[in-house]
């Protein structure tokens, strides 16, 4: 086959001048089925095939689709230059098919109307499935006695949807790293739709490459698990001291419990089955002695002790004595000494495109770009912390995962919760804190309405600067492989702001918004000052988190949540109206 790659080779460079897709898929019939180079293939022509609905839409103008074509045609010839005799051959015998070990949990007894989190992992190593898992009654094990680098997981409802409502949290095919020491996982979150005993099944399947497209070679796994779905009953306000299960990563709300719990979402449960609206913050006196104007991007607090912009948090008064031992707030006469998420920068007013372009890779259509006109408002500097929510509410949140980090972002909270944060920060502080709107925190995230793709100004995840997964397994064609930390991490620790000087607008934590959250919004909203929909059932999130893969944590990605629900990658950012 050596002799014959330079034919190959001249044979794609002229069909790609009149047929780029007839280019990819001759290169394709080609190569071995299980080269590694049929993957890149495949995402080519993925890219060509978007850019063809698109060109379908009319959403992007002319000169758009044709950049999008001649990155692919670069990138196609890149590969094409590159060809070996391997390429052409199969891969060793066991290389590319091997034994491994896959660990689901999917906990057994679910609240009704709400998410629970559903995790599938696959590893070489059984312990490397196991990291940060409890090995109870909700979790499998087994041994996979075929995996490969292409991997197939589902979740699915036999009843189709009258039982459950299923929302993946990750691509269904994903690459696996078969050299790496890591695990690759998929997240799925669960809402029952109807009280009682139902089944649910997982599947599992090797993938293959099959006419340039990703076909299933074998099923490996079929299982089916019973699922109880009930209403999880009121508790006492006693009971409120208790700490909770952790809920999930990323979007879901609940988690296995050890044991049948007596209560899910307990700040949830109120409003949601009241149909009420979710507390809103009273409004507070505005005191004479209010900060001097701002420059865009200076540092500011509310404080009244201080008469120029300050990198210092204002001074918060404890709750109650405990307080005193705990957190030491900090003071005109003791300079703070950590970051806090009460520090604000002042952002211009401005108009921008919110929304991604239309060629961005990985977006959703909820994404339409539409213009927005802000007026100018402050966003904090860091997301709000563990020793900011002490200084206010005397102690952790109950449910708070990573504890015994005073830096690192408090996450655990709910909207709800949130609300009587800022509610007890506005009368200690005499401050008017608020959580910023969707517009808002678009508008800061993309460092005063810049055309970027994260939210520390690049248009490229790194681990080093971004807290993110940044397994090789969740590697994109705009992000680099590194770290994955598991955790949240210090706020600003990695030392990577915005051009407003805001830090962690990408991962580390979600970060809610004011906004009720409308699928459709974008299409319908004001172009001055959108405050969101009028009423709803879910509020908006957005940054991603330390657990998303990059396309979640985007600068543009839209997400959502029950106003009661708490997991640990969720938490907030202040804002201040000018």
């Amino acid at each position: 086959m050596a002799a014959h790659i330079p034919e190959i080779q001249q044979k794609v460079r002229e069909t790609l001048v009149d047929d780029l897709a007839a280019a990819i898929k001759y290169l394709q019939s080609q190569l071995h089925e299980r080269s590694p180079k049929q993957d890149e293939l495949f995402l080519l022509l993925g890219r060509f095939n978007d850019a063809r609905r698109i060109e379908r839409q009319g959403t992007s103008d002319a000169d758009e689709i044709r950049r999008i074509d001649s990155q692919v045609r670069r990138d196609l010839l890149s590969i094409v230059s590159t060809l070996t005799p391997a390429d052409f051959t199969a891969p060793k015998s066991n290389a590319d098919i091997r034994q491994g070990h896959l660990l689901y949990r999917i906990p057994h007894l679910m609240p009704l109307a709400a998410e629970t989190r559903c995790i599938v992992r696959i590893a070489l190593d059984a312990e490397v499935a196991r990291e940060n898992i409890p090995l109870d009654t909700h979790t499998v094990e087994k041994t996979l006695k075929k995996f490969s680098k292409s991997m197939q997981v589902e979740l699915s409802d036999p009843s189709g949807g009258r039982n459950f409502s299923i929302r993946p949290d990750s691509r269904c095919v994903q690459t696996i790293d078969l050299d790496a020491e890591e695990y690759t996982e998929w997240r799925f979150y669960v809402t029952p739709l109807r009280a009682g005993q139902f089944m649910i099944e997982v599947k599992v399947a090797v993938i293959e490459l099959v006419d340039g497209e990703k076909e299933i070679r074998e099923r490996v796994l079929e299982e089916e698990i019973q699922i109880v779905a009930e209403h999880q009953p009121a508790v006492a306000k006693s009971a409120a001291e208790q700490p909770l299960k952790n809920g999930g990563p990323a979007l879901a709300f609940a988690d296995a419990p050890t044991e049948p719990p007596k209560t899910v979402f307990k700040k949830a449960e109120r409003w949601q089955q009241q149909n009420l609206p979710a507390p809103s913050v009273p409004p507070t006196e505005e005191k004479d002695t209010a900060p001097p104007p701002l420059k865009p991007g200076d540092v500011t607090t509310t404080n009244t002790l201080f008469t120029k912009p300050t990198d210092q948090a204002p001074t918060v008064t404890p709750a109650n004595p405990v307080q005193a031992a705990t957190t030491t707030p900090p003071t005109e006469s003791t300079p703070a000494k950590r970051k806090s998420g009460l520090t604000m920068v002042a952002v211009p007013g401005g108009t921008f495109s919110m929304g991604s372009p239309t060629a961005e890779q990985d977006r959703p259509t909820i994404e339409y770009p539409h213009s927005v006109t802000l007026d100018a408002y402050n966003i904090g500097k860091y997301e709000v912390t563990q020793a900011d929510w002490r200084a206010v509410m005397v102690k952790d949140p109950a449910e708070l995962a990573f504890k015994g980090c005073d830096d690192c972002p408090v996450e655990s909270v709910s909207w709800n919760d949130v609300q009587d944060f800022i509610t007890k920060l506005n009368q200690q502080t005499g401050g008017h804190y608020r959580l910023p709107t969707e517009a808002e925190w678009e508008y800061a995230a993309r460092g005063g309405g810049k055309v970027v793709r994260f939210g520390n100004g690049s248009n490229i995840a790194d681990p080093k600067q971004i807290n993110f997964d940044g397994r090789a397994s969740s590697k994109t064609s705009y992000s680099v492989a590194g770290e994955y930390r598991s955790k949240t991490i210090p706020v600003g620790s990695l030392n990577s702001p915005n051009a407003l000087g805001l830090h962690d607008m990408s991962g580390n934590i979600w970060e809610w918004c004011s906004d009720w959250y409308g699928g459709d919004y974008y299409q319908n909203s004001p172009n001055s000052n959108p405050p969101g929909p009028a009423f709803g059932s879910r509020r908006v999130m957005r940054g991603g988190s330390w657990l998303n893969v990059p396309q979640f944590c985007r600068a543009a990605n839209r997400d959502n949540n029950a106003p009661g629900n708490r997991y640990d990658s969720g938490g907030f950012r202040l804002a201040r109206t000018k």
